[in-house]
Formats: C-alpha cells, structure tokens, sequence
C-alpha cells in the first residue's frame, strides 16, 4: 500500500518530531486515497492518543498505514494460499 493524492508528500513536508494531534490539527480534512474509498488525516490518526510522538517522516507514515481501516486492503478476505476445509468456518466464496 502506497499513501496517494499528496498524502504521503504532507507527511514529508510536516517538521519532527511532531504529534498525531499535529496532523489532525494541520491536515484533518485533507483525505487519504485508498484501494476502496478515501480516509481523512483527522480519521487516521485521531485514532491515535493526541501526544503519539512520530519521530520522522517514516515513522508518520508506518503509523497511517496501521491506522487505515478496511478500505485500504484491497479484496477483503482474498488470499492466494490454500482454501479453507470443510467444516472450517470462512467468508462466503465469491467468484469472479
């Protein structure tokens, strides 16, 4: 996953160490493109305790990456390894 539409540009350009509350602040409304709809900065790290302290740009952008709901997976439940056993409880299957 990649942060796109100048996301991940507002990350490199904040001065750090700074704050999640710092981002909420600055860029709450700006919004995040995901594989499947858009977050705003103020929802991604308003999950976040006000006073997380991000050292550098990196580590501002490992925290969206974790903060980012289902939206930014792609296919949920899509996996290439083997298929769930009968009897084992799984997603319904979807074909394409």
């Amino acid at each position: 996953m990649r942060l796109n539409n100048g996301a991940s540009e507002l990350i490199e350009a904040q001065t750090y160490p700074t704050t999640s509350g710092d981002f909420v602040e600055q860029y709450g409304d700006e919004e995040i493109q995901l594989a499947n709809g858009a977050e705003t900065f103020g929802e991604v790290f308003g999950l976040y305790e006000a006073d997380e302290t991000f050292t550098d740009a990196e580590d501002a952008k490992l925290a969206a990456f974790q903060a980012v709901s289902h939206k930014g997976v792609g296919r949920r439940y899509y996996s290439d390894r083997e298929s769930f056993d009968i009897g084992e409880n799984s997603p319904e299957a979807v074909s394409f």
